[in-house]
Parts: structure tokens; C-alpha cells; sequence
């Protein structure tokens, strides 16, 4: 199974925030399963934390989570762009657009 990340559950994993669904976190903690976060989710990590809007700061995600084996990052691209709702606010289009190319 391939999950594709948005900032706000990939924060509440870390941080162990109850808004975090139960579903939600069983398949983050699936070893077997690939996630996939989008370059912007990085972008969005790092800017709320310097409004210290969050705890979890850029490193402490790619530490604790980014660097995880069953991870990848995958960069804002044409295939992404192409694929993105034109609809929705630029972060949830980008985020949207990677699921699609998934």
C-alpha cells in the first residue's frame, strides 16, 4: 500500500496527537506499506515551525521520520503539476497532484 502524506498527520504522528485517526496511525506504522511525502510537506514543516506554530522542527521530522526506510520524498515536478487540482489552495493541489501520480 502507498500513503501519501499531508503536513498535519505527519506532524500529529510525531508529535502523538490524539486528532490523529487510529486507522491513520496503524498505517504510517505499517512497515510493509511505502509513504510517500511530498517536497512541500518539508516546506510547510519548516515554516510553521519558524512561527513557532509547531514543535516538531525540519530536522526532528526528517530524523524521526523522513529517513525511515519505507519513506521517499518526492519533488514538485511537470508530472505533479500536470496531475494537481487547479481548485484547491497551492499546498493541498501540490499534495493532491502527488497522490494522483501514485
Amino acid at each position: 500500500m502507498i500513503y501519501v502524506l499531508d503536513t498535519h498527520p505527519l506532524i500529529w504522528f510525531l508529535v502523538r496527537d490524539s486528532r490523529l485517526s487510529r486507522a491513520a496511525r496503524e498505517a504510517i506504522q505499517d512497515k510493509s506499506a511505502d509513504i510517500v511525502i511530498p517536497t512541500i510537506v518539508l516546506l510547510e514543516i519548516a515554516s510553521l515551525y519558524s512561527k513557532r506554530r509547531i514543535t516538531v522542527s525540519l530536522g526532528m521530522a526528517k530524523k524521526q521520520f523522513i529517513e525511515q526506510k519505507n519513506c521517499v520524498l518526492h519533488p514538485l515536478d511537470e508530472e505533479v503539476i500536470l496531475l494537481a487540482p487547479e481548485t484547491l489552495n497551492i499546498d493541498d493541489s501540490i499534495i493532491v497532484g502527488t497522490a494522483l501520480f501514485y
